[in-house]
């Protein structure tokens, strides 16, 4: 709402512009009335109004001089007259004040009112977003470049320059995305890429809070965002500027959460500083913010709380040599055991220890990507692999995919010392390795290879490879698939059909069920060439 301070020595020319219409309506609200300019001045004082309607001409302190004294005051306030057709003379000193308009008394009605009205609050929104927007580039650039607030002085008003050094408070907007070391390795499911700047603008336009203003909110990279915050009033300090700081906090994150369509942790501090010394603040402590990647939903937290680190129980002699070893040799129960200390690494908050085991776990496993084959079951290992199954913007997701594809690499290469299948199920892998391209083949003549009816065919099968024939003829068919768009820049369609599949749709939807990314994400970023040891 714009204040609006009314002013005329008539009193019933002061009720009848205060009754005219609705001001709350159309964004204004009356916050005094004066009958004399001595008591325009005092009510100014009081309640900083964004906006004097005066009458011009007042016996003792006129209009004139009332605008005057307001305009040494505060340049940035908005002065309406009112005058009568005598008052001519009035109103070419008003002029040379700057004054944004006049109405005359005669000629004025609700409709007359409302449109000047409109017209000077079109015009402080303008000005203000100016403002805004000068103030937000030169906090950005003073905490992104650690520039000093000084170069700005030549060129900005005195009452800029007095809010771009002023102490504020901040809060801190990330937005939950994937480790950086998970998306340097595994294709990741796509996240929407939105900017939130105007929505934290919006959010809070729409729920003011009296005492605390936003004068800026920018960005520190393409994820990130500090919302700056100001005390408007006195509020004491200690329990009851950090309830308040909570509040700002929580309605942010319980806006962005339901709106933006990602999700946002939000930590907030109650240290006053200048954007500068924050910045400072800021690096000190920038690593504690991963912390975020431990949680299994966005954070809401103080930021002094982020520095508390846990002190898990884990088995640190575990080293990267042994859990590779464990790996090669299938020992489940190590790879359980290790697991087990990521998952307290992670509860405890032990951000160094549980990002240090991400990453060598997604090299290790990378290491493996598209190079291992199952000597019993033919299955390639593959990182990529239903990745889109997992949920990789909290650490429960990601631990879960980094067990899940741990176990399976050590299954898979586990199965290069085990003994072979039976007869049957051997010739069946052969007949399916022969006859893959062949878009008829059946689980009837599969079973039929080997002397076995369907039912008895398939329950062999899945008894000893531990996947479904079905299954297993589509695995096979998606590595030959892999290996064509590898070694030939073949279409998507002809690929489908060398490989047995009738329709290229269909084909593409097992195809990223199995690796995890559609034909074309595939072929453009280049995947790794998938061994041919059949």
């Amino acid at each position: 709402m714009i204040k609006v301070l009314l002013v005329d020595d008539e009193k019933m020319a002061l009720d009848y512009l205060n009754d005219l219409i609705n001001w709350e309506a159309y964004g204004f609200r009356v916050v005094g009335m004066a009958l004399d300019g001595e008591m325009a001045i005092r009510l100014f004082k009081q309640q900083r109004p964004e906006l004097v309607i005066t009458d011009i001409k007042m016996p003792g302190l006129s209009g004139i001089d009332l605008a005057s004294i307001i305009r040494e005051s505060d340049s940035d306030v908005r002065i309406l007259f009112l005058s009568s057709y005598a008052d001519f003379n009035y109103v070419k000193q008003a002029i040379r004040l700057n004054v944004d308009d006049y109405l005359i008394k005669a000629d004025l009605n609700e409709e007359m009112l409302i449109k000047k009205l409109l017209q000077v609050k079109d015009s402080m929104q303008k000005v203000k977003e100016a403002k805004a927007y000068t103030l937000r580039k030169m906090m950005q650039d003073i905490f992104s470049n650690g520039s000093g607030e000084e170069k700005y002085g030549q060129w900005i008003d005195e009452q800029t320059f007095v809010r771009l050094v002023r102490p504020y408070y901040y809060i801190l907007i990330l937005m939950q995305t994937p480790l950086p070391v998970l998306e340097s390795y595994i294709p990741m499911r796509e996240y929407p890429h939105v900017s939130l700047e105007e929505s934290i603008q919006e959010i809070w336009n729409k729920n003011l809070n009296g005492s605390i203003t936003m004068p800026a909110v920018f960005s520190v990279d393409n994820t990130s965002y500090i919302a700056v915050f100001h005390r408007q009033k006195n509020i004491s300090l200690g329990n009851q500027l950090e309830q308040q700081m909570y509040q700002c906090a929580r309605l942010l994150y319980d806006s962005l959460n339901t709106d933006s369509g990602m999700p946002c942790s939000v930590i907030y501090s109650t240290k006053s500083c200048t954007v500068k010394e924050f910045r400072d603040y800021y690096k000190a402590h920038k690593d504690e913010l991963v912390q975020r990647f431990l949680a299994n939903k966005p954070i809401l937290i103080h930021f002094e709380d982020m520095r508390k680190e846990g002190n898990p129980s884990a088995d640190s002699a575990l080293t990267v040599d042994m859990v590779r070893t464990a790996v090669k040799e299938n020992k489940v129960e190590f790879l359980e055991r290790l697991f087990e200390n990521i998952v307290m690494y992670q509860k405890a908050n032990d951000y160094i220890a549980y990002l240090w085991w991400t990453k060598q776990l997604v090299e290790l496993l990378q290491q493996f990507d598209g190079k291992v084959e199952g000597k019993k079951s033919g299955r390639v290992f593959s990182l990529a692999s239903s990745i889109t199954n997992y949920d990789l913007l909290y650490a429960q997701g990601v631990i879960k995919m980094l067990k899940d594809k741990t176990m399976e690499l050590s299954s898979i290469m586990h199965e290069q010392f085990e003994c072979s299948y039976s007869k049957n199920i051997e010739r069946m892998i052969e007949y399916i390795r022969k006859n893959y391209a062949d878009p008829d083949i059946s689980i009837v003549e599969i079973s039929a290879s080997c002397g076995l009816s369907p039912a008895w065919g398939t329950s062999k099968f899945k008894e000893e490879v531990n996947i479904g024939i079905n299954e297993f003829l589509n695995e096979y068919r998606i590595k030959k698939a892999c290996s064509l768009f590898d070694s030939n820049d073949y279409m998507i369609y002809e690929v489908a059909e060398l490989t047995g599949f009738t329709s290229s749709q269909y084909f593409s939807k097992v195809f990223k069920k199995i690796i995890g990314l559609t034909p074309n994400q595939y072929k453009n970023k280049g995947i790794g060439q998938i061994d041919e040891n059949t």
